[in-house]
């Protein structure tokens, strides 16, 4: 989407197949009109060359491609015009409507079509700047200065009009399917988040349920029961306080110390790991907190930014200690 411009929509058009056939198709047009006003009879050599240049001029116009035409080929467009506009006024009877006149002002133009936006705005200025300087020694009427300008002015205007017009298009499509990718990415995003929360959700059922159904049973509430339901319920509350924390080497040896009768809590932002633990790490804190048989032990990823990613504090019967582990294991501080 990020390439979608004015400037690359088939070049405006002008790139494609329909385009040529219908520039070729007023070229021939032309031809026909120069033969029933006998203009192509006034200097037939001239013509011919003028004729020739300007096909190649529309099959440069309209070659093929999203791009706008190179300055060489632009300018080669340019210059062609300008000889189709001259040989048209030199063959011409009268100021009036000169058909060769109508022809290069489409070569000139539909350059700013075509995305050639400074090159169509000197050819076309060119065009119809040629046929004044031919026509004002000859005074002619108002009237007669409409039917020589008309269609090379009109073509100008048209011209820029349509490059205004296919820029407002594509800016439109742009914002519009802006807004559909965002929307899609939401749309992904919840999705993926859903069911992220599904399976967190299941594998806590799959935990809890079992407690339930033994209270629902009537198992009277002892030190065993109470014991599981503590056991789970800190599973839960590790679940849901550190998520970045639920790593398969870690959470088992977590369950173990629980087991033993060792408190222990998580602590940390999820935000700022979320990538969770490195495996170095969850083995470092696991080796760590592995002797521990009593008391308790607090185990805490650190902000972003420290040099140390995650401390454990250890508070037993021989007294506390601190260590600090880097985001690959390393430790860093015992205290």
């Amino acid at each position: 989407m990020e390439r979608l411009t004015s400037a690359t929509t088939a070049a405006g058009g002008l790139g494609t197949p329909a385009a040529r056939w219908a520039f070729v198709f007023g070229w021939v047009c032309g031809i026909l009109q120069g033969l029933v006003d006998d203009s192509l009879a006034r200097a037939p050599l001239l013509w011919a060359a003028a004729l020739a240049t300007g096909l190649i001029g529309v099959l440069a116009l309209t070659t093929r491609g999203d791009r706008h035409l190179s300055a060489p080929v632009a300018g080669m467009t340019i210059a062609i015009a300008c000889f189709v506009a001259v040989t048209a006024l030199r063959t011409a009877s009268a100021v009036g409507d000169v058909w060769g006149l109508d022809l290069a002002a489409y070569l000139a133009t539909f350059l700013i079509v075509r995305g050639n936006l400074v090159a169509g705005v000197i050819g076309g200025l060119l065009v119809p700047g040629i046929a004044a300087v031919w026509a004002a020694p000859q005074e002619p009427s108002p009237q007669q200065w409409a039917l020589l300008l008309g269609i090379p002015i009109g073509c100008l205007l048209a011209a820029s009009a349509w490059r205004l017009v296919l820029r407002w298009i594509v800016r439109q499509e742009r914002l519009h399917r802006g807004t559909a990718a965002r929307a899609a990415e939401r749309a992904e995003a919840d999705a993926v988040a859903l069911a992220a929360t599904r399976a967190e959700l299941a594998a806590i059922s799959a935990d809890v349920t079992p407690l339930l159904e033994r209270l629902c049973a009537g198992e009277p509430v002892e030190a065993g029961l109470r014991a599981d339901l503590a056991f789970v319920e800190a599973d839960v509350r590790d679940r849901i306080r550190a998520p970045h924390l639920q790593h398969p080497v870690l959470v088992p040896a977590i369950a173990t110390l629980r087991r033993r009768g060792v408190e222990v809590v998580v602590l940390g932002e999820a935000s700022e790991n979320a990538q969770g633990l490195s495996d170095g790490l969850a083995t470092a804190i696991a080796a760590a907190i592995a002797p521990v048989t009593d008391g308790r032990v607090t185990i805490r990823t650190l902000p972003a930014g420290r040099v140390a990613a995650a401390s454990i504090v250890t508070r037993d019967a021989g007294g506390n200690t601190h260590l600090e582990f880097s985001a690959t294991g390393s430790l860093l501080v015992r205290a």
